[in-house]
């Protein structure tokens, strides 16, 4: 595939630079991903059972897609694989023919970039979300900690860059009062919305309302040892090899897996700043509570 992106390196408050993949509709994101071709996503054909998995980044893309992948087996005890297998960003449409069914696919895309048989073929779509100040430093760490970003700066310095919208996913307001407009604006269309911290707090409660979307009706039992075996320390000892055999730190993409580590790594001018943000950007609290 013909390579729509060029490589920029954006500095953040400091002077520090992030490296991206810029496309010519503005969107960046990691380096690893400079082919994605909008049209060929979004005439990307759909089989009746697929599952998209929708997130801004960091907000529990890979717990959930791992969970969803045992929902979907009736199994914990499957081969170990990571969700970049079925990532839009990652592949072309080609590589993802290859993928057997129920194929569960997961992006960090926009509604409206998304293969446009979504709304034909009501597609099941789930989108988790989380509280933006967590997502803010863990996307922080993965930069900075990551093989393609090539950042070196300091969080506080980081932090204007994502409240302009200058990461992977934009800017976290614009991307979930997207999605609120996308709720309201297609009543039709089979969305499964949960929040990280709720899925962390009511496990089970969370995994029986997904198993039901689904189509699904798995006992409690079973439900409890999906959610035994998603937790941080068993997600990162059995999935963390695959980053690993690659040279890359297993913390990378399983690094805390808890709610309100931000409270101790904002300081409070960080906090301010992102409030007085927060304010003006973000209209959708009615279809995501979120306690700034």
């Amino acid at each position: 595939m013909e390579t729509k992106s060029q490589m920029v390196k954006i500095p953040d408050a400091a002077g520090d630079t992030v490296t991206f993949a810029q496309y010519p509709n503005g969107h960046v994101m990691c380096p690893d991903f400079d082919h994605l071709d909008y049209d060929e996503l979004r005439a990307l054909h759909l089989r009746d059972d697929d599952i998209i998995l929708c997130s801004y980044p960091r907000s529990g893309c890979h717990w959930l897609w791992e969970q969803i992948r045992m929902i979907h087996a009736g199994s914990t005890d499957l081969p170990v694989e990571e969700k970049q297998s079925g990532m839009f960003e990652k592949w072309s449409p080609a590589q993802y023919e290859k993928l057997p069914s129920p194929r569960t696919f997961n992006t960090h895309v926009a509604f409206h970039e998304l293969p446009a048989e979504v709304t034909q073929k009501k597609t099941k779509l789930v989108m988790i979300y989380r509280h933006p100040k967590d997502s803010a430093v863990s996307l922080y760490h993965m930069f900075k900690n990551g093989i393609w970003w090539d950042y070196h700066g300091q969080l506080c310095n980081f932090l204007p860059l994502f409240l302009e919208g200058k990461v992977d996913g934009g800017g976290v307001a614009d991307y979930l009062n997207d999605w609120a407009r996308v709720i309201a604006d297609n009543p039709d269309q089979p969305i499964h919305v949960l929040s990280y911290e709720s899925l962390m707090k009511n496990p089970v409660e969370e995994l029986t309302r997904l198993s039901r979307f689904l189509g699904k009706n798995h006992e409690v039992t079973f439900l409890q040892s999906v959610a035994d075996a998603c937790t941080i320390d068993r997600m990162r000892k059995r999935k963390g090899k695959v980053w690993e055999e690659h040279g890359i730190d297993k913390k990378l993409m399983y690094r805390e897996g808890k709610t309100g580590g931000w409270k101790s790594s904002f300081t409070e001018q960080m906090n301010k700043q992102f409030n007085e943000y927060w304010l003006n950007n973000f209209k959708a609290s009615d279809t995501f509570p979120i306690d700034y």
